[in-house]
């Protein structure tokens, strides 16, 4: 009886050992488990989670030109590259899909040709007569507050990192400045940054079409990068039938 007591004892002392030590081990594996989780949710976390309204800002390149509806003048337009820039902010109707609109300061002008004499009004002064086969640089800026509706792939905040999007909508142009420089190299002229605001139309409105996508940086900020086209429907220059505005943009900017 004593070597039977003896023995259970003996083994009791080891089963609780044994139970012991996989306890502890299982709480190590645990608290292990759960710092990696910890760790995971701080570094991919939710972006902008629950949000209903985001803000973003962009510095764009923009390439922009003109179009007539005379074939001849088309000839010998050009494109001119200037930037674009700007802040506005986007509701989220739905995971996938929201609306946005803003401020832009956009750039716009182009190069043209004239094929016969035109006179720019000069503020009452004298006008400036252009001969023909001038070469003409347009260089002008807009306020422009465009509407746009945008579809995303993911749902912003859902750990994706990167996700692509859609975009369309209509911009208003606001006509901030016009100038234009002349060379005629058989007339001697060679004038840069001739003021034509008498001459050039002080409102558009341009269809916007565009895609890209969007990059999570961390829980505070995205990325985007993307190609609009846009186009106006405004005949801009009074001296030309149907000028109109095209500019190819890329699109760069911070989602915050």
């Amino acid at each position: 009886m004593k070597k039977f007591f003896a023995t259970f004892m003996i083994l009791m002392i080891f089963a609780s050992t044994v139970v012991a030590q996989d306890g502890e081990k299982k709480s190590k594996r645990q608290k292990k488990e759960r710092k990696v989780s910890i760790k995971k949710s701080e570094s991919d976390g939710p972006t902008f989670k629950d949000r209903k309204i985001t803000f973003f800002g962009h510095l764009s390149p923009v390439l922009s030109s003109y179009r007539s509806r005379d074939a001849v003048d088309n000839v010998r337009l050009g494109r001119r590259l200037n930037f674009s820039y700007g802040v506005g902010a986007e509701y989220h109707l739905s995971p996938t899909f929201s609306v946005l609109s803003g401020i832009n300061f956009a750039a716009g002008g182009g190069k043209m040709w004239s094929f016969e004499d035109i006179a720019f009004d000069q503020d009452g002064a004298t006008d400036f007569v252009v001969p023909v086969k001038t070469k003409m640089k347009y260089k002008t800026r807009s306020l422009q507050i465009p509407v746009l509706a945008r579809w995303t792939s993911a749902p912003q905040g859902d750990k994706q990192n990167m996700k692509m999007y859609g975009q369309a909508g209509l911009g208003l142009n606001f006509g901030m400045r016009a100038r234009a420089s002349f060379f005629n190299d058989d007339a001697d002229i060679k004038e840069r940054r001739i003021d034509i605001s008498e001459d050039y139309r002080n409102f558009d409105m341009n269809l916007m079409l565009g895609a890209g996508v969007i990059r999570d940086w961390n829980e505070k900020f995205d990325y985007f990068c993307g190609l609009s086209f846009s186009r106006g429907f405004v005949n801009m220059a009074k001296n030309y039938d149907a000028i109109r505005n095209r500019a190819w943009t890329i699109d760069v900017g911070i989602i915050f």
